[in-house]
């Protein structure tokens, strides 16, 4: 998901600005001075942002062809690294809660929202959204596991628990 999201901004940018590169191949259209004229577009972004879709596109390539001489491309993704520094920590002040109070939010929200709701299926949907969210602040998970678990293989109730395992596949690395 997270290359698909680089690498879609750099097809949006080439049909917006160089559409006649998109009959090359994928791999003859990322050209250094195509990627530094993408980058001038993209001085108003974030440098981590802009390391993000160039990184995407360089991995992208590099991965459907490995054959390929790839090195100009990763000196331009190490010279972006070190340019992007560390980012600004305080960019996310005052968007960021703490998980009690997040948890609280979404207890509140999958208890008090369903009944407000004019139908069944949106009063499904609010309690489903609001326990989303107290499940993922008290236990937080990358979003592809979240999405994959499945009630009995990996939620199960005992009692008054809620047991959630997460398999290998699952995981970032494989590991449970």
């Amino acid at each position: 998901d997270m290359l698909r999201g680089g690498y879609d901004q750099w097809l949006k940018w080439l049909a917006r600005h160089e559409p006649a590169a998109l009959s090359d191949s994928p791999t003859e259209r990322a050209t250094m001075d195509r990627l530094r004229r993408w980058l001038e577009h993209l001085d108003s972004v974030r440098p981590k942002t802009r390391l993000h879709y160039v990184t995407s596109v360089v991995q992208v390539l590099s991965t459907a062809a490995p054959h390929l001489d790839w090195d100009p491309h990763r000196k331009l993704v190490s010279r972006l690294n070190s340019a992007s520094g560390t980012g600004d920590p305080n960019r996310k002040a005052g968007r960021i809660f703490d998980s009690g109070v997040l948890c609280r939010l979404g207890l509140d929200y999958a208890v008090s929202h369903p009944k407000a709701a004019p139908t069944e299926l949106e009063r499904a949907a609010r309690f489903r959204t609001g326990t989303m969210i107290a499940v993922l602040a008290v236990m937080p998970m990358r979003r592809i596991t979240f999405r994959n678990l499945q009630l009995g293989p990996s939620v199960t109730a005992e009692g008054r628990r809620i047991l959630i395992s997460a398999s290998g596949e699952m995981m970032k690395r494989g590991n449970t």
